[in-house]
Order: structure tokens, then sequence, then C-alpha cells
């Protein structure tokens, strides 16, 4: 039989969970983008539990991603989180945390002031079986832009004013290959309805990879 390797009893216990997040911490200052609001998830519902540490470094369509998270209690984690056009910080509350196996939720709240400032709040829930976790997320953003231009490759997208409300929907999985490391794939679907441009609705993709210690 394939050992649980979820399960605490097969985890390797952290050591200076601290010092390791923010020295991992220091990431998302040194590539800090400006205040678009996230764009991308790579969250499931389920918590690290305390002093428990993630890193993970992911890249697609809307560019990369970093995230450093530190579990503070057995069904709270604290985070940040770094793209290419948005950094800041982010609390994680799991009030269903399974953490061997089946179903989890998570509610999240973050918020950036890199250039300009937004808030967000997330709804997730996955569901862990054997090494497959696949994980699903609705966020709602409110952002207020120092520009009402965003660049993005090969399209400019236009808002109608500095401040806007974005919606996303999220849809993922991750796969554990060992106890401490995964990866994972997600698509991203945004609706920007103060936009004045084409772009406002689309879906994009992207990868990750990360370490839970």
């Amino acid at each position: 039989m394939t050992p649980d390797i979820h399960s605490p009893a097969n985890r390797t216990e952290p050591k200076s969970p601290f010092q390791l997040f923010f020295l991992f911490s220091l990431l998302p200052t040194l590539l800090a983008g400006c205040a678009t609001g996230p764009w991308i998830g790579h969250e499931t519902g389920r918590s690290l539990g305390k002093s428990h540490t993630s890193y993970m470094l992911g890249a697609g369509q809307t560019g990369y991603v970093f995230k450093a998270n530190l579990g503070v209690s057995e069904n709270t984690d604290v985070g940040l989180q770094a793209e290419a056009f948005s950094t800041g910080v982010f609390a994680k509350y799991s009030f269903i945390n399974n953490k061997e196996s089946g179903g989890s939720v998570a509610i999240i709240g973050g918020a950036g002031f890199t250039d300009g400032k937004y808030i967000y709040s997330d709804l997730v829930g996955s569901y862990l079986s054997n090494d497959w976790e696949p994980y699903m997320a609705l966020r709602v953003g409110r952002v207020h832009q120092n520009t009402r231009s965003l660049d993005f490759y090969d399209t400019r997208i236009t808002f109608d004013q500095y401040d806007y409300t974005y919606k996303e929907a999220i849809l993922g999985v991750r796969y554990w290959f060992t106890p401490k490391w995964f990866v994972s794939l997600e698509a991203n679907r945004y609706f920007f309805p103060g936009a004045t441009t084409s772009e406002t609705q689309r879906t994009y993709g992207g990868a990750s990879i990360g370490l839970h210690y």
C-alpha cells in the first residue's frame, strides 16, 4: 500500500520556518509591479498547519507569480504574492480543512499598495484524493490605479475610471509528486466590466511548482 504523503506522520517537521519565510518574502519587493489586483490563484482550500510554510513559483499567459505562505494556526495562513502586475499580502482561513483527504473550503482576503492599491476576496474549494487535488475559486477585487491604461503584452486595456471592480473564476488541479513538492495547472477567466476594450473577458492559463516545508 502506498503511504499517504499528506498524513502528519509522513511529513518532515519544519525547521526554522520563520527564517525561511522572511528570506523568501524578499522576492516580492524585488519583483514588484503595478497594483492591478492579483490575477492568479494556485491556492487550494486547505491551510498548511501551524508553523508550516510553502513557496510557489509559476508562469503563464499573465506572466510570473511567486507566493510564500506561513501557517499561523492549524486553519489560518498568511502570505505574500507577487505577479507581473501586482504585489501584496493575504490571509487565508479554512473553515473546512481536511489535511489528509477529502474536501476543504477557505476564504481569502488580500491587499496591495505597490503603485495604486487593491483589495480582493476569494472563496476557494478543493478536494484531495491520493496525490491529486483539484480546486476552484471565485474572486472579486476592487482596484485603484494611478493610470487608466494597462499594456498587457500585445493588448492595451483602457479603463473608464481609475477605480474599478473585477471578477474572476479559477479552475485548477495540483499534483503532489513527493510529500514536499507539487505542481499545479490552472485556467483563469477574467471579467473587467469597466474596460473599454475587447479584452473585457478572456481566459488565460498557467503552471507552477511549489514546496511545502
